[in-house]
């Protein structure tokens, strides 16, 4: 097969691939009891970063690692976790505390990126996720602008609102490179830069009008932040996403922790946008902006 294929290839290259890195190294750890004890003498203490993105056999070294004193430190946010496709398990950090027990939680809701509106919006997506820490974002850049959202009649509709609020942006004296727009799947986000593109609108590469708008997927955005943000295509079916619903609650909440990391990479301005129809299927809003739009916290636009 291509695996046994590829796999030969490593061995003769003696050579590892990334997945493999901490495979290996707990293959080594587990059947080598002397090795471990080497390196638990060797760091007293353990930093973790990123923790709602550990998988099992990352998990499983970290604990390899660790001597008897526990000494570990762990930064992470289970609302930002979003790599079950990677086999990272959310379950791990919302469980830290039983796995270590006497372990201090310290929560750090203070926001200083994202205006109290976009941080309203981010606080009621994410409220009713289960089994989460609970936690409340506070801002501290303050009221800048209310977060829109607009349901289009097609696609071509959406990218005529798009494009004409970047046109108005730019005219009060924004720079593209402070735009993006964030879409669910990579065949999207090529279809908008197409239809921005038609619409004068530059993205990826310097141009006499200055920088690209930044146009990606929600993964892609990750650690990322932009002072206006468009985020769009949110029709159900694509956020969340039709796979993540025919595989049941746990992938569709993984679906709101990534709207909510979508949400939280702007800082001044926020715009959802979505269609009633996308090519020969009719579309409804996001079930996550219509818990939102609940609480008041959305203005539509005409």
């Amino acid at each position: 097969s291509v695996l046994d294929d590829y796999e030969t290839q490593l061995r003769e290259r003696n050579a590892v691939d990334m997945d493999d890195l901490c495979g290996k190294a707990l293959t080594v750890l587990e059947q080598n009891p002397q090795i471990a004890a080497r390196y638990r003498d060797r760091w007293r203490y353990l930093l973790v970063d990123e923790y709602q993105d550990t998988n099992a056999v990352q998990y499983r070294l970290m604990r390899e690692l660790l001597d008897a004193e526990q000494n570990v430190c762990v930064v992470g946010d289970d609302d930002q976790s979003i790599y079950g496709f990677r086999g990272a398990d959310v379950r791990l950090i919302r469980r830290f505390e039983s796995d270590f027990p006497g372990s201090t939680v310290v929560k750090l809701v203070a926001n200083y990126r994202s205006s109290s509106e976009i941080v309203g919006v981010a606080n009621r997506v994410i409220a009713d996720a289960p089994g989460r820490y609970r936690k409340r974002l506070t801002s501290k850049r303050g009221k800048v602008a209310p977060v829109h959202w607009k349901f289009a009649y097609s696609e071509d509709a959406e990218a005529d609102f798009v494009a004409t609020r970047m046109h108005r942006l730019h005219s009060a004296g924004q720079s593209y490179g402070n735009m993006a727009v964030l879409v669910r799947v990579t065949a999207a986000a090529e279809q908008l830069r197409d239809d921005l593109a038609q619409r004068q609108i530059p993205c990826r590469a310097s141009s006499g009008a200055g920088e690209g708008v930044s146009v990606m997927t929600l993964h892609q955005s990750k650690g990322l932040e932009f002072p206006y943000v468009f985020l769009a295509g949110a029709d159900d079916g694509m956020m969340p996403h039709y796979f993540a619903v025919k595989q049941g609650e746990d992938a569709i909440e993984e679906e709101r922790r990534l709207f909510y990391v979508g949400v939280t990479r702007a800082e001044r301005e926020l715009c959802i946008t979505c269609s009633a129809r996308r090519g020969d299927f009719d579309c409804r809003p996001s079930r996550f902006i219509t818990d939102v739009a609940a609480g008041k916290h959305l203005v539509q636009v005409n």
